[in-house]
C-alpha cells in the first residue's frame, strides 16, 4: 500500500520502469542489467534488476512448469494473479472453469493463457526502453522498429554497446551484463 492505496504489481512494474530501484543519487548508483537479444538483428535490452529478474522467473516458469501448482510456486503471487486476470478477461473460461483449470495438480499448458502463444505475455521489456534509459541514450543509439503483436519495439543496435555503456556509467549507472537471465 502506498498512501493508503493498494498498489498492483503492474503499477509497481511501471514505477520500476519510471523510477527503477536505486535511482542514481550522490549516495547510490542506479543499477541496470542488460543483455543482447536477437530481434531483426542483434539488439541490446536494458532493465532494472527487479524487472529483469521477474521477467526471467516468469518466462522460465511458463516454459517449464508441468502443473499449475509448479507454476504458482515458481513465480511471484502477483504474477499468478495477473495470469488469473488474463484468464478472466479472455473469452475461453468462466470463473468456475478458471478455478478448476488452475487447480494445483492440473497439468499446465502456457498456451491457455491469453497472449502467451503469440508473444504478447509477458510484455517485452524492449517495448519500454525509452522509459528505462536516461534521456538521450535511447534517442541517440536506438530506433523504433515497429510493432510485435501489441508491443512497440525499440531496437538498440549492439554495435553501440561500448558507447552506451560508457554513457550510462558517466551519468551514474552501474551496468551489469546478465545473459543468464531471460528478459527481452
Amino acid at each position: 500500500m502506498v498512501g493508503g492505496k493498494r498498489v498492483t504489481e503492474k503499477e509497481r512494474n511501471m514505477n520500476a520502469i519510471a523510477s527503477p530501484p536505486g535511482i542514481a543519487t550522490k549516495a547510490k548508483r542506479q543499477v541496470l542489467f542488460f543483455r543482447a537479444i536477437e530481434y531483426n538483428g542483434p539488439t541490446l535490452v536494458f532493465a532494472p534488476p527487479i524487472m529483469a529478474e521477474r521477467h526471467d522467473k516468469l518466462v522460465k516458469a511458463l516454459a517449464s512448469s508441468r502443473t499449475w501448482g509448479e507454476l504458482r510456486a515458481a513465480i511471484p503471487e502477483s504474477a499468478f494473479k495477473e495470469i488469473k486476470q488474463l484468464l478472466k478477461e479472455g473469452e475461453e473460461y468462466n470463473a468456475t472453469e478458471i478455478r478448476e483449470l488452475i487447480a494445483e495438480d492440473n497439468p499446465f499448458d502456457s498456451a491457455v493463457i491469453p497472449g502467451v502463444a503469440v508473444g504478447e505475455y509477458p510484455s517485452m521489456i524492449a517495448s519500454v526502453q525509452q522509459s528505462i534509459l536516461p534521456k538521450g541514450v535511447a534517442e541517440k543509439y536506438g530506433k523504433h522498429w515497429g510493432a510485435f503483436n501489441c508491443s512497440d519495439i525499440f531496437r538498440i543496435d549492439v554495435r553501440h554497446r561500448e558507447a552506451i555503456l560508457a554513457h550510462l556509467k558517466s551519468v551514474g549507472f552501474e551496468v551489469i551484463e546478465r545473459d543468464d537471465l531471460e528478459f527481452f
